[in-house]
């Protein structure tokens, strides 16, 4: 069954002052901190931040687009004044600062053997300058005086360290972010209180005792200057926002600054009260001293937009205009504020007055300020736009910019397309809106990596003309089978100041149920999409749990008790299977599967793999399809089985690897005890949907689809049958004595009480 679906969309580009979120602090997040002290506060953010997603070594990429994106969206990065771009600057090899970036641990991955998840966890794992990352190697952070730099563009430099508390080699990075790295150690020490970090130079800033990591006094003085002198910052808070976004959980010390103070500064020993301290989700924070530990603001200030920080209007062609709202919002204000703007380029910016006076009320009520930029060569063009009032002891500034170059300005560099089909073969269309300025050169149109086949876009160029003008192309996705599809929309221009966005395509053609159609009391239609198949697999149930204690028989973490074969291998504590030109298997022999229960696997893929994992019970398979993240995946058995059954996990395919961590046989437990509805299980075909009949009403069914030759893509459901009908039901038929089966023509057909009935409505095998 084919299905024809359009739909458009135009892609936009949001301007705000710093890339940001907008989220907050979910209510009650630190409710467990409210009247701890001294180690206790350290206990309770453990207990909260610890369970989280592991977003994967590779998945930091992906991260990054939003943690660590800079106004002008290039890589945020705090080694070097470097501009990269995300995708197309990966390290591979440098030779030279600003060749390439790559993923830092700033807590060095040697301290803690390479260890998950601390290994891709994105609050100390950032992108920087992969020369200069080289220069730190494993060294501690620290301060000194003189030492080496890898470059001009290097921010950071290795040398003797220069406080008293320490003489090794040191590695020093700038003022202006060391505060940032102070909260990312405060944030493992905490979130990883039970590891240990204390491998090769680990033990400079690292202790480990009684399964508690701490700091050591010298990692507590230097981190504690660090973060009073570099507070809390917007790209801080951003950035912490797209984490929790991410990986589900939070930095208490970009959330609560103060928090510090009390486990390892002036505050230590007293309790936490929440209410006293402010938060830098508190609009007023910036706009305070930042330290988190007062929460009030005592004199006119304005709130938004935050002093010093970049708002980026947008990009244009020469002569055309293109327009941005600055939300303006203050505090405490009795006076006018005017608003000005200033600089070589100020020109090409306007208000709706120039000088522009904001009464105080709309000051403190919030003012909604128009910014327009109409270029007049090409370039990057800023200006400074500044608000004065006799309420301000200074002048409160901020700089804005426009871009006026050869470039793509819609759709933008990691923008994502989804696109779900209803069936195998299916055309499912988006409409995307391609905007450019300034270019001289077509811009040329594809598909690129991945799943090529099943995505395609018209027309295939567009002239300079068209792209600057903005015109609408059409991307289409017909999927062959079922699965997610994964490709990249091309867009590249022979301009050279042109840089190609990555712009991903994702499809999904899932096998998937439809909601049921009631028809009577004692009758319901079921329906489903996507199978791709000519037959069916179909059962109808009542369900009844029988309570019990679940019980852990066998576990085993990585492999250690279980038979290897093909390509195995343990790396970063977890068990690798399968390589470039091999599969690779685990196997366990004699458990004991007899008493029911499930199994439990502990798995994720490899690298961007997106692997299957099959696991056999028995000869019986399952396939399970794995994630970025570690995750624990249930594979259910019955009672009865052998007890010495054999269960074989391995990867379906080479190139496609996958991790395993822990497996677990869960026994005993709640009983799921099924009662068949007569005539099913049943298989039909040539059919999407299937009427099931002579069902009593106000009892709560349960059925299972699943496409014949596709096991593993079995979904289930359950309805209770409308019990507002006035007919009489049909006896259900197990409870019916003079019944007989009639085969005739391949339907299953029952005589009731001498009349020939349709029993199912369906063919059954």
């Amino acid at each position: 069954m084919a299905n024809n679906g359009r739909s458009n969309i135009m892609l936009v580009i949001l301007v705000s002052s710093i890339f940001s979120l907008n989220a907050t602090i979910p209510t009650g997040y630190y409710a467990s901190v409210d009247g701890r002290q001294g180690d206790n506060i350290v206990e309770a953010l453990y207990q909260k931040i610890n369970e989280h997603t592991n977003v994967g070594y590779d998945g930091l990429y992906d991260v990054y687009k939003t943690s660590d994106n800079t106004a002008e969206g290039y890589v945020w990065d705090m080694y070097s004044t470097c501009t990269f771009a995300h995708v197309n600057d990966k390290c591979g090899g440098y030779k030279k600062v600003c060749d390439c970036y790559n993923r830092e641990h700033s807590v060095p991955a040697s301290w803690f053997k390479d260890a998950s998840p601390m290994y891709s966890d994105p609050f100390h794992v950032i992108p920087t300058d992969g020369y200069v990352n080289n220069q730190r190697s494993n060294y501690p952070l620290g301060e000194c005086v003189g030492g080496s730099s890898a470059g001009t563009q290097s921010l950071c430099r290795r040398g003797t360290s220069s406080r008293a508390d320490y003489s090794g080699t040191v590695f020093e990075v700038p003022d202006q972010y060391k505060g940032d790295f102070a909260r990312a150690y405060f944030y493992m020490v905490t979130c990883y209180r039970n590891r240990d970090f204390t491998s090769a130079n680990g033990s400079a800033m690292f202790t480990y005792k009684s399964s508690v990591a701490g700091l050591t006094s010298y990692a507590v003085n230097l981190l504690m200057d660090w973060h009073r002198l570099d507070p809390v910052s917007e790209k801080e808070i951003d950035r912490n926002n797209a984490i929790y976004a991410a990986q589900g959980n939070r930095n208490p010390y970009i959330d609560y600054p103060c928090l510090a103070e009390y486990i390892w500064g002036k505050n230590r020993g007293e309790k936490v009260v929440l209410d006293e301290l402010m938060s830098s989700s508190d609009e007023a924070f910036l706009a305070s001293d930042r330290t988190g530990c007062y929460c009030t603001v005592s004199s006119p200030t304005i709130l938004s937009p935050k002093a010093n920080t970049t708002i980026v209007i947008g990009s244009s062609s020469v002569g055309e205009p293109v327009s941005s709202i600055i939300h303006v919002s203050g505090i405490l204000f009795t006076s006018p504020v005017t608003v000005s703007l200033s600089g070589d380029h100020a020109k090409m910016f306007t208000l709706s007055a120039q000088p522009m006076v904001i009464p105080a009320d709309s000051i403190n009520a919030g003012y909604n300020l128009k910014v327009t930029y109409t270029p007049d060569v090409i370039g990057q063009h800023s200006c400074t736009l500044s608000f004065a009032s006799t309420d301000l002891e200074h002048v409160h500034a901020v700089t804005i910019t426009g871009n006026c170059k050869a470039e793509l300005v819609e759709p933008v560099t990691g923008t994502e397309l989804m696109m779900v089909a209803q069936g195998v073969g299916s055309i499912i269309t988006q409409s995307v809106f391609v905007k450019a300025t300034n270019l001289t050169s077509a811009v040329y149109v594809g598909i690129g990596s991945g799943d090529k086949s099943v995505f395609s876009v018209s027309p295939s160029s567009l002239t300079a003309s068209q792209a600057n003008a903005g015109t609408w192309i059409t991307v289409s996705y017909t999927p062959s089978a079922l699965g997610n599809h994964t490709a990249e929309l091309i867009l590249n221009s022979t301009n050279s100041e042109f840089t190609r966005p990555n712009i991903q395509l994702k499809g999904s053609c899932l096998f998937a149920l439809l909601p049921e159609e009631v028809l009577s009391s004692t009758s319901v239609r079921l329906s489903w999409v996507n199978g791709g198949k000519e037959c069916y697999a179909l059962d109808v149930y009542q369900k009844t749990v029988i309570p019990g204690e679940p019980q852990e028989t066998f576990s085993d973490v990585n492999g250690a008790k279980g038979i290897t074969s093909g390509y195995t291998a343990i790396e970063g504590n977890q068990l690798r299977l399968g390589s470039g030109s091999s599969i690779g298997g685990l196997t366990y022999t004699d458990l004991d599967l007899s008493q029911g229960g499930e199994l439990q696997l502990e798995a994720r893929y490899y690298g961007s793999d997106n692997s299957l994992l099959k696991v056999v019970v028995d000869g019986e398979a399952d396939t399970l399809t794995l994630t970025a993240d570690l995750r624990t995946y249930t594979i259910p058995f019955s009672e009865g089985q052998s007890t010495t059954s054999k269960v074989v996990i391995e990867t379906l395919e080479k190139k496609k690897r996958a991790f395993v961590h822990q497996f677990s046989v869960i026994t005993g437990g709640s009983k799921e005890v099924r009662t068949h509805v007569t005539g099913y299980p049943c298989e039909i075909c040539n059919t999407l949907s299937a009427d099931v009949v002579g069902l009593w009403p106000d009892v709560e069914y349960h059925y299972s689809v699943t496409p014949v030759g596709l096991m593993s893509y079995t979904e289930e459901g359950s309805f209770v049958p409308y019990s507002g009908a006035t007919e009489s039901p049909v006896i259900p038929l197990s409870d019916v004595e003079d019944v007989h089966k009639i085969i005739s023509n391949g339907h299953l057909y029952i005589l009731m009480h001498g009349e020939k009935y349709n029993a199912v409505g369906i063919k059954c095998k």
